[in-house]
């Protein structure tokens, strides 16, 4: 007797998968933009309010707190739309993949983009 093959199980996105996703992101975007600013004259911060953070504080603790800012922000919003759709018993699989996945893809553009700058730079 023949067994059908199994088919793998699909898991949902957890808060805590989708927060580790836009943390990494947003880690390497903040660590490329330090680079970026720290070791080539050439390379500016075009974002006047992220440049007026760092005017006020510093390079470093303003990427941390923007970063750290920018990742609650998101946790929290995207939290709410679940609590919301659960609420009115609605699936919130897709809250979860659009409010944690379009800020991570959009994190990883800009750290891709810094470390094109970057090597474009060292060149």
């Amino acid at each position: 007797m023949e067994t059908a093959p199994s088919t793998p199980e699909i898991r949902r996105p957890t808060a805590g998968l989708g927060i580790a996703s836009v943390t990494v992101a947003k880690s390497l975007d903040a660590g490329t933009t330090f680079v970026g600013l720290s070791f080539f004259e050439r390379i500016e911060e075009l974002n006047p309010v992220v440049r007026a953070g760092f005017e006020a504080v510093g390079v470093l603790p303003a990427l941390v707190w923007f970063s750290v800012a920018s990742v609650l922000l998101v946790t929290v919003a995207t939290e709410t739309g679940v609590l919301l759709c659960r609420r009115h018993d609605r699936p919130a699989t897709l809250v979860r993949v659009v409010g944690y996945g379009f800020p991570t893809v959009t994190a990883t553009a800009a750290a891709t983009h810094n470390g094109l700058l970057i090597v474009r730079c060292w060149s």
